[in-house]
Protein backbone atom coordinates (compact mmCIF):
# COMPACT_ATOMS: atom_id res chain seq x y z
CA UNK A 1 0.00 0.00 0.00
CA UNK A 2 1.20 3.85 -0.91
CA UNK A 3 2.31 5.46 2.22
CA UNK A 4 2.14 9.04 2.35
CA UNK A 5 4.16 10.90 4.56
CA UNK A 6 0.89 12.14 7.37
CA UNK A 7 -1.92 10.42 7.45
CA UNK A 8 -4.40 10.85 4.68
CA UNK A 9 -4.78 7.64 2.87
CA UNK A 10 -6.44 6.80 -0.52
CA UNK A 11 -6.13 4.34 -3.23
CA UNK A 12 -4.04 4.61 -6.71
CA UNK A 13 -6.44 6.30 -9.07
CA UNK A 14 -7.20 4.12 -11.92
CA UNK A 15 -6.19 6.12 -15.82
CA UNK A 16 -10.15 5.56 -16.11
CA UNK A 17 -10.95 7.62 -13.29
CA UNK A 18 -7.73 10.11 -13.52
CA UNK A 19 -9.14 10.76 -17.19
CA UNK A 20 -12.73 11.68 -16.33
CA UNK A 21 -11.25 13.71 -13.36
CA UNK A 22 -9.96 15.85 -15.86
CA UNK A 23 -12.70 15.48 -18.59
CA UNK A 24 -15.42 16.90 -15.63
CA UNK A 25 -16.38 20.29 -14.54
CA UNK A 26 -15.37 20.99 -11.13
CA UNK A 27 -18.44 22.01 -8.57
CA UNK A 28 -16.38 23.25 -5.68
CA UNK A 29 -12.82 23.94 -5.65
CA UNK A 30 -11.24 25.01 -2.29
CA UNK A 31 -7.72 26.56 -1.17
CA UNK A 32 -6.50 26.88 2.20
CA UNK A 33 -3.95 25.77 4.84
CA UNK A 34 -4.27 22.50 6.94
CA UNK A 35 -5.99 23.39 10.52
CA UNK A 36 -8.11 26.33 8.74
CA UNK A 37 -9.24 25.23 5.82
CA UNK A 38 -13.38 25.37 5.32
CA UNK A 39 -14.60 22.29 3.21
CA UNK A 40 -18.39 22.49 4.43
CA UNK A 41 -19.73 23.33 0.81
CA UNK A 42 -18.36 20.31 -0.49
CA UNK A 43 -19.10 18.09 2.49
CA UNK A 44 -22.70 19.37 2.24
CA UNK A 45 -23.19 18.64 -0.99
CA UNK A 46 -22.49 15.11 -0.51
CA UNK A 47 -24.28 14.65 2.18
CA UNK A 48 -27.24 16.06 0.40
CA UNK A 49 -26.44 14.12 -2.21
CA UNK A 50 -26.05 11.09 0.04
CA UNK A 51 -29.31 11.43 1.13
CA UNK A 52 -31.23 12.16 -2.32
CA UNK A 53 -29.62 8.96 -4.05
CA UNK A 54 -29.05 6.30 -1.69
CA UNK A 55 -32.19 4.83 0.12
CA UNK A 56 -30.08 2.53 2.66
CA UNK A 57 -26.64 2.59 4.52
CA UNK A 58 -26.42 6.43 4.84
CA UNK A 59 -23.70 6.36 7.12
CA UNK A 60 -21.22 4.98 4.86
CA UNK A 61 -20.63 8.09 3.72
CA UNK A 62 -19.13 9.10 6.97
CA UNK A 63 -16.56 6.54 6.81
CA UNK A 64 -15.33 7.69 3.28
CA UNK A 65 -15.08 11.02 4.65
CA UNK A 66 -12.78 9.93 7.63
CA UNK A 67 -9.67 11.46 6.34
CA UNK A 68 -11.30 14.36 5.17
CA UNK A 69 -12.79 15.26 8.66
CA UNK A 70 -9.62 14.48 10.43
CA UNK A 71 -7.47 17.12 8.32
CA UNK A 72 -8.57 19.85 11.21
CA UNK A 73 -6.35 17.77 13.28
CA UNK A 74 -3.34 15.80 11.21
CA UNK A 75 0.16 17.25 11.39
CA UNK A 76 0.13 17.40 15.42
CA UNK A 77 3.40 18.35 15.93
CA UNK A 78 4.25 14.33 17.25
CA UNK A 79 3.63 13.67 13.32
CA UNK A 80 5.90 14.44 10.36
CA UNK A 81 5.23 16.84 7.68
CA UNK A 82 5.20 16.84 4.34
CA UNK A 83 9.08 17.28 3.06
CA UNK A 84 9.50 20.79 1.67
CA UNK A 85 9.10 21.92 -1.74
CA UNK A 86 6.70 18.75 -2.37
CA UNK A 87 3.48 17.94 -3.61
CA UNK A 88 1.17 15.05 -2.82
CA UNK A 89 -1.95 14.52 -4.32
CA UNK A 90 -4.62 11.86 -3.11
CA UNK A 91 -8.33 11.72 -4.49
CA UNK A 92 -11.49 9.92 -2.93
CA UNK A 93 -14.11 8.83 -4.51
CA UNK A 94 -17.77 8.24 -3.76
CA UNK A 95 -19.80 6.44 -5.59
CA UNK A 96 -23.65 6.51 -4.97
CA UNK A 97 -25.83 3.59 -5.58
CA UNK A 98 -29.38 2.56 -3.75
CA UNK A 99 -27.86 0.49 -1.40
CA UNK A 100 -25.10 2.58 -0.07
CA UNK A 101 -21.74 4.27 -0.68
CA UNK A 102 -18.64 2.89 -2.78
CA UNK A 103 -15.35 3.94 -2.41
CA UNK A 104 -12.24 3.43 -5.23
CA UNK A 105 -11.77 -0.14 -4.48
CA UNK A 106 -15.58 -1.22 -4.65
CA UNK A 107 -16.37 1.19 -7.59
CA UNK A 108 -13.40 -0.40 -9.78
CA UNK A 109 -14.65 -3.83 -9.12
CA UNK A 110 -18.19 -2.61 -9.76
CA UNK A 111 -17.73 -0.99 -12.37
CA UNK A 112 -15.79 -3.96 -14.02
CA UNK A 113 -18.49 -6.20 -13.72
CA UNK A 114 -20.77 -3.99 -15.96
CA UNK A 115 -18.20 -4.17 -18.95
CA UNK A 116 -19.78 -4.39 -22.15
CA UNK A 117 -16.84 -6.36 -23.68
CA UNK A 118 -17.39 -5.49 -27.14
CA UNK A 119 -16.88 -1.13 -26.29
CA UNK A 120 -14.98 -2.00 -23.01
CA UNK A 121 -17.50 0.87 -21.76
CA UNK A 122 -19.17 0.10 -17.94
CA UNK A 123 -22.91 0.60 -17.72
CA UNK A 124 -22.49 2.78 -15.05
CA UNK A 125 -26.24 3.59 -14.36
CA UNK A 126 -26.60 -0.53 -13.43
CA UNK A 127 -25.09 0.14 -10.21
CA UNK A 128 -24.53 4.12 -9.30
CA UNK A 129 -26.49 6.96 -9.49
CA UNK A 130 -23.76 9.64 -9.02
CA UNK A 131 -20.12 8.99 -8.85
CA UNK A 132 -18.34 11.80 -7.42
CA UNK A 133 -14.40 12.49 -6.95
CA UNK A 134 -12.39 15.00 -4.19
CA UNK A 135 -9.04 15.72 -4.99
CA UNK A 136 -6.54 17.02 -2.68
CA UNK A 137 -3.39 18.52 -3.21
CA UNK A 138 -0.80 19.15 -0.69
CA UNK A 139 1.80 21.83 -1.66
CA UNK A 140 5.01 22.00 0.96
CA UNK A 141 6.46 25.08 -0.96
CA UNK A 142 4.02 27.80 -0.04
CA UNK A 143 3.10 27.08 4.19
CA UNK A 144 1.27 29.34 6.50
CA UNK A 145 2.65 31.08 9.75
CA UNK A 146 2.59 27.69 11.54
CA UNK A 147 4.06 25.52 8.65
CA UNK A 148 1.21 23.95 7.36
CA UNK A 149 1.43 23.15 4.08
CA UNK A 150 -1.31 24.97 1.15
CA UNK A 151 -4.08 22.19 0.63
CA UNK A 152 -6.68 22.20 -3.07
CA UNK A 153 -9.39 20.53 -2.64
CA UNK A 154 -11.61 19.80 -6.13
CA UNK A 155 -14.79 18.30 -5.73
CA UNK A 156 -16.37 16.74 -9.58
CA UNK A 157 -18.93 14.77 -10.40
CA UNK A 158 -17.33 12.07 -13.08
CA UNK A 159 -20.49 9.34 -13.75
CA UNK A 160 -20.65 11.18 -17.18
CA UNK A 161 -17.25 11.17 -18.06
CA UNK A 162 -15.91 8.07 -17.48
CA UNK A 163 -14.86 5.75 -20.88
CA UNK A 164 -13.63 2.97 -21.87
CA UNK A 165 -11.45 1.04 -19.44
CA UNK A 166 -8.23 -0.04 -20.40
CA UNK A 167 -6.17 -3.08 -19.73
CA UNK A 168 -4.77 -1.27 -16.83
CA UNK A 169 -8.07 -0.11 -15.63
CA UNK A 170 -9.55 -3.57 -16.07
CA UNK A 171 -5.99 -5.68 -14.17
CA UNK A 172 -6.61 -2.65 -11.56
CA UNK A 173 -5.44 -3.87 -7.78
CA UNK A 174 -5.95 -1.51 -4.90
CA UNK A 175 -3.48 -3.60 -2.88
CA UNK A 176 -0.43 -3.63 -5.48
CA UNK A 177 2.51 -5.02 -2.86
CA UNK A 178 -0.43 -7.96 -2.69
CA UNK A 179 -0.39 -9.53 -6.00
Amino acid sequence: MPGPVFPFYSYPVPPVIRKAFDDADAICITTGYIRNINLSSEETLLIQETGRWTERFCSDLLISLRPVLKLDSILRPDMPLIPDNTQETHMLLFGMRKDGIDGTAFIMNRLKDTISYSTKYPMIDHVYRRIYAWEFTFDSSDRDGDGMPKITAILKRIDGCIRAFSDEDMNYNPYPDER
